[in-house]
């Protein structure tokens, strides 16, 4: 996995014990265009990982919906702090206009970034016998996403059943 959100590269070696390193950007040569990196942070974590940056914490969310935290701490390397969340992570909404980034269980919600305040919600989520096997329909997908982004902004159902 590759990831650039304009100041730091996420990358990892391989797929069985992910090394996610985080490069910052710290300068720009005008005349070419390059731009010289230095790392700042490497983590090590078996994978397939997401990572989800706020503010100076990054989250490692599992296929199997673990939740790891690191912190750039000025540290090169230090161990990520496990956070146990029962029944793991099943859904993620990366709210890009309020700028949050929400996990859901299979009964409760969080935002990263406040790990202490859980609220309930009501979606049914359905439960996968497979963690390996987690792919669904897209329509059944985009249902599920968005009844989590209506739970998340507020918003009532819908009153006209979309076609």
């Amino acid at each position: 996995m590759t990831k650039n959100d304009g100041m730091e590269w996420y990358s990892s070696d391989n797929l069985k014990e992910h090394r996610v390193t985080v490069w910052k950007r710290t300068e720009v040569d005008i005349k070419t265009g390059k731009s010289r990196w230095e790392i700042i942070k490497t983590w090590s974590r078996a994978g397939p990982n997401h990572v989800y940056a706020v503010e100076d914490r990054r989250f490692f969310v599992s296929d199997t919906g673990d939740l790891d935290v690191g912190t750039l701490d000025g540290k090169p390397e230090s161990a990520l702090e496990h956070i146990p969340v029962e029944d793991g992570i099943q859904v993620m909404i990366d709210d890009q206009d309020l700028g949050k980034i929400y996990a859901f269980t299979y009964s409760h919600y969080f935002k990263l970034g406040d790990l202490k305040t859980w609220t309930k919600h009501g979606i049914p989520i359905p439960k996968m016998a497979d963690y390996g096997n987690r792919v669904q329909e897209a329509d059944e997908s985009m249902a599920l996403a968005a009844k989590c982004a209506r739970v998340v902004r507020g918003l009532p159902e819908p009153k006209a059943k979309l076609p």
